[in-house]
């Protein structure tokens, strides 16, 4: 009985000092309304006594309410201050989205906001964003953020004006404010457009905390000077479509006062139009480390992807990067950059001194860009072929015999299993239609009759549709530079290949994913010799077991091995295969 008296005594002081200081109160309610020009006695309670402005719901919510805010326009800036965590701003989009329109402009940057979110947890979404109408000269803040789990989604931002620039969302530097922390941010589900003279979209800012923050799924347009621009560590920027009407920058991935930066992981965006559209590092000072660059299509931009420091910690893998017209990648850093597995709009891979004849996008020095995707990059589908790479075919290289069609013979091996769907002949001539690349002759060594066997003659399939098989040997004879696609399954598992040799002589191929010494290749082989194929501008070398050691058979070649009798040549690797492997045909 004395709990139940204290409770009503405790309630009706709330009450009475609610109505001394005008405080509005709703016993039970954690939903507070807004519309345009307010509603009823504006207590905020229900639509029929609605708040007039934003700001007002935000000022009477606590912790874990909402805020419904009618169709309408509301010229406001905003904040939400420490101690609303959890708090939820939902736009009703009836009949349309209701427009927040900051007031604030200022005349120097970084400026003052326009909304400011100080509590952790809040939400913001279902809104139409624009900045003030931006005077030349000066510059629009946008929505400043300093706290952990902030989500901002479904909005559409709108940056206009006669000023130079604005920004949409940007974050406390450390260095301003060192105890921020904007852990668990999430910028998802919008749209941005400005046609002030430039805008910066999102702008992350260097913060101590260590968890991650994504940017996904979000669309730029208009005058983007930076779509999206991370300071820290721990980021995700992934799904994101972005193209511009100034020369600028999509995406950045650097701190401008060179500290270390790790675990970014840019995948899935698309980006056009810009001067630059991927810049990664600051300069030679900034080390990346972890640094992911994946299934993005980078295209119509001056150049690709640059990086200015610490390549050795970047990876740039399986992205179409297509049409730019400078450099599809330029590198700046000291160190190599592994650029494998791009798809560089043609199947004779990238424009490069080392590559001759490659007709793709230009690619700076220090690039490692073999093997390269010889058609547009496409995410692993369970049950379908992985697309592994590019073999390059250079018109120019070994003869088979002295005399015989002398010119453009390129020896040729698989190392692995192909794919069902890509394992015979006609598979791989069905594969480079429209390659350009032209097959003159192909032929197979029958070692069991030790006869030459013709499986394409000008193009078209010969006598059987033979099937391609690890550890045997080919010469394609062709008339134009070009590349022959490898298909390999991630889905069907086969085992180490194993290759039975006959007396006299074997064409055979390297079975594992990267170069093999000579006795460790044919261990467990009765062998007499071993006489490698004749490349340009090279030495042909033939060896006995006791002249092995220091001889390697490189991966995607064909070797001659003489046997005094029979024998099984035992592969290394498995299909599929595994992840941290690296299956290089070109080098």
């Amino acid at each position: 009985m004395k709990e139940v008296i204290s409770f009503v005594l405790a309630l009706a002081l709330v009450l009475s000092l609610a109505l001394v200081v005008g405080m509005p109160v709703v016993a039970g309610s954690s939903t507070w309304y807004v519309t345009e020009g307010g509603a009823g006695n504006m207590t905020g309670e229900d639509w029929d006594n609605a708040f007039n402005s934003i700001q007002a719901g935000i000022d009477a919510s606590g912790p874990g309410d909402t805020v419904e805010v009618a169709s309408g326009t509301y010229e406001e800036d905003l904040v939400i201050p420490a101690g609303k965590d959890g708090l939820e701003i939902k736009g009703v989009a009836d009949p349309e989205k209701p427009i927040i329109r900051g007031i604030t402009v200022v005349d120097y940057y970084p400026g003052r906001h326009n909304i400011n979110i100080l509590s952790s947890g809040v939400k913001i979404y279902g809104f139409t964003i624009e900045s003030p109408d931006v005077p030349e000269g000066y510059y629009s803040g946008g929505i400043h953020l300093d706290s952990t789990d902030i989500e901002i989604y479904d909005n559409d931002f709108v940056l206009t004006g006669e000023g130079e620039q604005a920004v949409a969302i940007q974050t406390w530097r450390v260095c301003n404010e060192p105890e921020a922390d904007i852990s668990g941010l999430k910028i998802y589900d919008n749209t941005f457009y400005g046609d002030i003279g430039m805008y910066q979209a999102i702008w992350i800012n260097r913060d101590t905390g260590e968890g991650v923050v994504t940017v996904e799924n979000n669309e730029f347009s208009g005058n983007v000077m930076r779509a999206i621009a991370t300071e820290r560590s721990n980021t995700v920027i992934s799904g994101n479509a972005m193209t511009s009407e100034i020369l600028s920058h999509g995406i950045t991935v650097r701190d401008w006062d060179e500290r270390e930066q790790e675990n970014v992981e840019v995948a899935g965006n698309t980006v056009e139009g810009f001067l630059v559209g991927l810049v990664i590092g600051e300069n030679e000072d900034q080390t990346l480390t972890s640094i992911v660059v994946s299934y993005n299509t980078i295209r119509g931009n001056d150049t690709g992807v640059r990086v200015r420091s610490s390549a050795g910690g970047v990876a740039v893998n399986y992205n179409n990067i297509v049409g730019n017209t400078e450099y599809g990648m330029l590198n700046e850093a000291a160190e190599e950059l592994d650029s494998l597995y791009n798809w560089w709009g043609h199947e004779t891979g990238p424009d490069h001194d080392l590559n001759l004849g490659g007709q793709g996008d230009g690619v700076s020095d220090n690039v490692g860009f073999g093997p390269w995707l010889y058609k547009t990059q496409e995410p692993f589908i369970p049950d379908a072929p992985c697309y592994a790479g590019s073999v390059l075919l250079a018109n120019e290289a070994t003869q088979v015999e002295p005399g015989s069609w002398e010119g453009g013979w390129n020896s040729f091996s698989t190392p692995i299993t192909l794919d069902s769907s890509a394992n015979r002949v006609s598979d791989l001539l069905d594969l480079t239609e429209g390659s350009g690349l032209s097959i003159v002759r192909a032929q197979r060594f029958d070692a069991e009759t030790q006869s030459w066997v013709a499986i394409i003659m000008n193009n078209a399939v010969v006598g059987e549709d033979y099937r391609i098989e690890p550890g045997e040997g080919y010469f394609i004879q062709v008339s134009q530079k070009g590349s022959l696609p490898i298909l390999v399954s991630r889905t069907t598992q086969a085992s180490p290949p194993m290759r039975d040799l006959h007396v006299g002589c074997n064409l055979v191929g390297v079975c594992n994913l990267e170069q093999q010494g000579v006795v460790t290749a044919l261990s467990g082989v009765d062998y007499s010799v071993v006489i490698s194929p004749k490349p340009p501008n090279a030495e042909q070398w033939s060896i006995t077991p006791d002249t092995a050691d220091g001889k390697y058979l490189q991966l995607g070649e064909a070797y001659w091995v003489g046997m005094p009798g029979e024998g099984t040549l035992f592969g290394h690797t498995t299909t599929p295969v595994a992840d941290d492997m690296t299956w290089d045909l070109n080098q």
